[in-house]
């Protein structure tokens, strides 16, 4: 979990940390000409004072592009917080699933294989689903972006909530079909309802904080379905909790279309 957090929160700082030059700097560099009397001078000038005269510039700058890439005003936006409740609460449970869906499956009585054959199920159909639904959604408009968004949300709570009670391998093949291709739906729609309610050139920013806080929350969260295996012997509670935090982007899903409809 240690790398896991290291991994996706090191991107962020090496991002905030970017410097651009100053406009007002690059203007002043392009229209200064050096003088005679200029150079006598600065042959005269004391090291130490050139020295901190050269590094304000860029401290100064390197403070500018850091609020520049944080774009604190996202914090007042609160289409963005719903938007970026759905994403978290999405990452976190999809990473748990690729970490826990094999041990579950075979606590539910699946040989190694078939769990494996399982996962390979659910990555064909998000490939399928890239290149049948992902065009289709674009070119012919039968559902909203907002429809296609309640409808797999609400699918993948049924997902987590009847998973840890289907025994057989085809129905359990079926429902992670639906699984693959209901996550890959969500990553789709939270970004074309990203890219609605946030500005374009906040849009960097507004990910680079949603990917933080995944993170964040992944660290914090990502432990508790191992913990519950040791303490009860079995998958099933963690994957219901993690039916639940879909709840979550349910509620923010419905906030936002409320929030929408009034502008």
């Amino acid at each position: 979990m240690l790398l896991l957090g290291a991994i996706f929160l090191h991107m962020i700082v090496c991002g905030a940390l970017f410097r651009f030059p100053s406009s007002n700097d690059t203007a002043l560099n392009s229209y200064y000409s050096v003088l005679p009397t200029d150079r006598v001078e600065e042959e005269h000038e004391d090291p130490l004072n050139t020295f901190r005269e050269r590094n304000e510039p860029q401290r100064k700058s390197a403070f500018r592009a850091l609020c520049q890439h944080l774009n604190t005003e996202l914090i007042f936006n609160r289409s963005y917080w719903c938007v970026a409740v759905i994403s978290i609460v999405h990452h976190v449970a999809c990473l748990g699933w690729s970490v826990y869906f094999i041990p579950h499956t075979q606590t539910k009585g699946f040989t190694p294989q078939e769990s494996v054959i399982l996962t390979s199920i659910m990555g064909v159909t998000r490939i399928i689903t890239a290149f049948t639904l992902g065009p289709l959604m674009d070119k012919i408009q039968i559902v909203s972006t907002k429809g296609f968004m309640g409808i797999t949300l609400t699918s993948l709570i049924v997902y987590y909530l009847i998973d840890p009670w289907l025994t057989s391998f085809w129905l359990n093949a079926i429902n992670v079909a639906i699984y693959g291709c209901s996550t890959f739906l969500i990553w789709l729609l939270v970004d074309v309802l990203m890219c609605d309610v946030v500005p374009a050139d906040s849009l960097g920013s507004a990910f680079g904080w949603i990917g933080m806080k995944a993170a964040v929350f992944s660290f914090l969260l990502l432990y508790l379905p191992g913990l519950n295996f040791d303490l009860g012997g079995s998958y099933t509670l963690a994957f219901l909790l993690l039916g639940g935090l879909y709840f979550f982007a349910l509620v923010a899903f419905g906030m936002l279309v409320h929030i929408q409809s009034q502008k």
